[in-house]
């Protein structure tokens, strides 16, 4: 029930019916035992009915994936327009059961108690109050605010930290011990805010945990029990929100309630998802982000008191259009033509699918003769043309043409998703190299980027996938995942050897020879060429 205000009521007077009294604190004359049904409310504004009604979906590519967003005030739909400019609207995010409320008899023509604070529990879904004919009597929860009778209520505040939840509700003018109560909506006095993730494909959301980039909550706040209105105080905070062992398409956080100044302007909502594979794991998949590609920012907008915000994120898998379409994205490694992949049967050592190593025979130097894994990479003067034509590394940030790719850590079977890697230019742009006189490098200078919107179809993207290297033991197999790039070409060196690009961020280059058997490093990319 919403606040009312009264012009000219008598103040509270003595009922000839007494009824039984059964709560604590003490009433002059007589009194009479009231029960309401309770539920919590949120108040309405212009505002946000107006957002509710017509959410903002903005689209960017985050995480290697579309993600659509918007921002909704949460409340069931009320009956009619007009209702829903004068009524609460009812939501369950808290469990009332058990709750103590302090309870406060007044007169409305003076808003002065006309007895002590009363210490009452919700019980049953229902409150049992005394209350006098006349009065209207105000509900609180949270820390316990102290008025003797006589105390004007409207100067009452009381110190809530961001850790409570209080609320507040004010009952009708009490006319008779058997007039319809109707039902205490006890409304909320500060924000709640949730993030919710879910996907669009039906994968599941494993986890998330995402924090305010602003300090969106005030420490604590000094309340006004009459009119919920507050003044913050002490230092401010940002807000982390976080989901673990989901199990379903939707993950969504508890909600957490935080102190917003009601002063603050209009700002930018912007989220940090957690670094190093902690801010989601989707599809089983851990999402590692950096600095450059975990913020994930939402329009200018305001977050009122009182209300209670989700914030919607539906992603889509990311389209690798332009990913190099003979690239092997199995999380499979190869050993220089080998016809298995490392680790076929055991993961973690070798395998007989490794002794299937092409192994080059004595004068078979310089020739293009992988015959298994490695017939279709490029030969060794390619990748030079590949080289000479120029190189664009990507650092994986978000934006248009986001990559996206998994790789599985072999000794833990932890997977994770990576975005950097390099773009490089399709063979039929590269003038001269159909028939061998282009331009051949055994470097090249990389800049930083990727292909524009007019020319992104002349390229094609290979990730930074890392290689494995067993010298330092199983435990320590994988290196360089996310950060560099080795690609072997079909073009055999000498026995045992191999031709090879090798990239990073700040250098690519031709290698000669790249060993396959004196430290173990057995795996490289297999790609062909677009």
């Amino acid at each position: 029930m919403g606040m009312v205000a009264l012009i000219g009521m008598a103040s509270c007077s003595n009922d000839d019916n007494q009824i039984a009294q059964g709560t604590t604190g003490e009433l002059e004359g007589t009194d009479m035992e009231l029960t309401f049904s309770v539920n919590e409310s949120q108040d309405e504004s212009v505002f946000t009915r107006a957002m509710a009604d017509e959410p903002q979906t903005e689209r960017q590519t985050f995480m290697g994936m579309e993600v659509e967003t918007t921002v909704t005030e949460d409340k069931t739909g009320a009956p009619s327009a007009a209702e829903a400019r004068t009524r609460a609207t009812v939501y369950n995010t808290v469990d009332l059961e058990g709750k103590t409320v302090y309870a406060f008899v007044y007169d409305p023509s003076t808003n002065k108690t006309v007895a002590a604070r009363q210490t009452l529990t919700v019980t049953g879904g229902k409150l049992t109050v005394r209350g006098k004919r006349g009065c209207q009597i105000l509900f609180y929860i949270g820390n316990a605010p102290y008025a003797s009778k006589g105390v004007d209520l409207s100067a009452i505040t009381v110190s809530q930290s961001s850790s409570t939840d209080p609320m507040q509700c004010v009952s009708d003018v009490i006319t008779s011990a058997n007039q319809d109560l109707g039902t205490l909506s006890f409304k909320h006095v500060f924000t709640k805010i949730r993030v919710v993730l879910k996907t669009s494909d039906g994968r599941t959301v494993n986890a998330f945990k995402v924090t305010s980039k602003d300090a969106l909550s005030s420490q604590s706040a000094s309340v006004n029990i009459f009119d919920r209105s507050y003044i913050v105080s002490g230092s401010k905070s940002t807000v982390s929100l976080e989901v673990k062992n989901n199990t379903t398409s939707t993950a969504t956080a508890d909600y957490k309630n935080i102190i917003v100044d009601p002063s603050q302007p209009e700002k930018e909502l912007s989220m940090l998802f957690a670094e190093d594979g902690q801010g989601a794991t989707i599809g089983g998949s851990r999402n590692m982000l950096t600095k450059v590609n975990n913020l994930l920012t939402l329009k200018t907008r305001k977050l009122l008191p009182g209300h209670r915000y989700s914030i919607n994120l539906t992603v889509k898998p990311a389209t690798e259009e332009y990913m190099n379409s003979g690239f092997r994205a199995d999380k499979n490694f190869y050993q220089w033509d080998a016809y298995e992949p490392y680790g076929v049967g055991d993961p973690h050592t070798w395998s007989a699918g490794n002794s299937g190593i092409h192994k080059v025979p004595a004068g078979g130097q310089n020739q293009d003769i992988a015959t298994q894994s490695c017939k279709d990479c490029p030969s060794a003067d390619e990748a030079k043309m590949y080289l000479g034509a120029g190189v664009l590394i990507d650092d994986g940030h978000t934006g248009a043409y986001q990559q996206a790719y998994i790789t599985t850590d072999p000794a833990t079977g932890e997977k994770r998703t990576y975005h950097g890697g390099v773009w490089l230019k399709k063979k039929q742009y590269i003038p001269g190299f159909a028939a061998g006189t282009a331009p051949k490098a055994t470097s090249a200078a990389v800049t930083n980027g990727r292909p524009t919107a007019e020319n992104i179809n002349e390229y094609f993207f290979l990730p930074f996938y890392g290689f494995y290297d067993n010298t330092s033991g199983l435990t320590n197999l994988y290196h360089s995942y996310g950060a560099a790039g080795y690609f072997m070409s079909k073009t055999a060196n000498e026995t045992g050897y191999a031709y090879y690009l090798t990239i990073n961020s700040t250098s690519a280059r031709f290698g000669r020879a790249l060993n396959w058997t004196s430290n173990d490093l057995c795996s490289t990319t297999i790609w062909s060429a677009d």
